[in-house]
């Protein structure tokens, strides 16, 4: 973890941001949820919340959200003025559904992620591509339109 220099003492980036505390808290509460639903009906689905980042590189923002072992088929996007929803839901093969599981955690998978836009993207030119389960969204800001500048005379 990145050391951060404040008045003298080693502080770890991000380790007192607001941002960084909900998003330890988000992984616990999943985490919490995934071991409760196994202790209670082993093998049921489980939700997952997929690690993301967004990043803004001048022209567009572009979103990019980790999902090992899912296939595009499996993944939903749905864009509003607002929000980035992804969704997924995954079901092992009839093949696999066989006796002799010691442990069975694969059965079923499914997620819903809603994340809010940051203001000014153009859903309508939005994009997606899927590659060794790592989903790439671009969301162009939208073209401002250039306002002509009038000098003023001061009277």
């Amino acid at each position: 973890m990145a050391m951060h220099k404040r008045d003298g003492d080693s502080v770890p980036v991000g380790y007192l941001s607001p941002s960084g505390v909900l998003r330890d808290m988000e992984r616990m509460f999943d985490d919490f949820r995934l071991g409760f639903m196994d202790a209670v009906s082993p093998g049921s689905a489980s939700c997952r919340l997929p690690t993301m980042d967004i990043r803004d590189e001048g022209k567009e923002y572009v979103a990019e959200a980790e999902l090992p072992g899912l296939k595009k088929e499996e993944v939903s996007i749905e864009i509003s003025e607002d929000f980035l929803i992804i969704k997924a839901e995954k079901e092992n093969s009839a093949e696999e559904q066989g006796e002799g599981f010691v442990r069975r955690e694969r059965g079923r998978a499914s997620f819903y992620r809603q994340v809010p836009l940051p203001e000014g993207v153009d859903t309508s030119k939005a994009s997606a591509k899927m590659e060794d389960g790592l989903l790439r969204i671009s969301l162009p800001k939208k073209e401002e339109a250039s306002v002509p500048r009038k000098k003023v005379e001061i009277q």
